[in-house]
């Protein structure tokens, strides 16, 4: 989901400078592998929690492929979707990284994600 042109132009610009950063570099031995969010719009959810928190925590604890922990896409998308149904509009990047660093998110194994199941973990009300 995009933000409306007024939160987007509001957001910090960030200077673009690029002469420290090396020619080529893999990260992928951080990220879990690559997963399938089903028939659920969760992409967000996916994209912040799954992949970016999942890097994070495995960059932070210092693991590895062989050691590594995926956070659950479960626990973002299920506080921010709409209360009743699919979240049909999407969630906007933003309110998810605020979520996380709000609230975190749990490893995937102690919440699991299903494509066709959806429990509402806590009522935030407004978007965070």
């Amino acid at each position: 989901m995009l933000l409306p042109p007024e939160q987007y132009r509001a957001l910090p610009a960030m200077e673009r400078f690029r002469a420290f950063l090396p020619p080529a570099a893999d990260l992928s031995a951080w990220f879990p592998p690559p997963g399938n969010q089903g028939s659920q719009p969760s992409c967000t959810a996916c994209a912040t929690t799954y992949a970016l928190r999942s890097y994070y925590e495995n960059r932070r604890e210092g693991g590895a492929t062989s050691s590594y922990t995926p956070m659950s896409p479960a626990f973002v998308y299920n506080q921010m979707a709409e209360p009743r149904g699919a979240c049909s509009g999407g969630i906007a990047i933003p309110l998810a990284l605020r979520l996380l660093e709000s609230k975190g998110a749990p490893p995937l194994e102690e919440f699991s994600y299903s494509d066709n199941r959806r429990v509402r973990v806590v009522n935030l009300g407004a978007a965070p």
